[in-house]
C-alpha cells in the first residue's frame, strides 16, 4: 500500500501511515488519530496541488537555465 505522511494534531511531529481509512496511533505521544476517507481525499488534493506548483517552479527555472546558456553562447562569438 502506498504511504502517506500527515501531522499528528497533539505533538505537530509527521509520521507515516497506510493509505487506507483507519484508526492510528502516533508513534511519539501516543495519541489515537482517526482517518477518514474524506481527509485521505484532502491529503491527496494537497499532495496533487503541491506537486503542481512545484513542477511550475521547475520548468521556470529549467527554461530560464537555458535562455542564459544560449545568451551567454552568443556573448563569446
Amino acid at each position: 500500500m502506498e504511504k502517506i505522511t500527515i501531522a499528528c494534531k497533539k505533538c505537530k511531529k509527521q509520521m507515516k501511515i497506510q493509505n487506507k481509512p483507519a484508526k492510528y496511533r502516533c508513534p511519539y505521544c501516543s495519541e489515537v488519530i482517526q482517518v477518514r476517507k474524506t481527509r485521505l481525499i484532502l491529503e491527496k488534493g494537497r499532495r496533487v496541488s503541491k506537486d503542481f506548483l512545484k513542477t511550475i517552479a521547475d520548468l521556470y527555472k529549467t527554461i530560464s537555465y537555458k535562455l542564459k546558456l544560449v545568451k551567454n553562447s552568443l556573448k563569446k562569438k
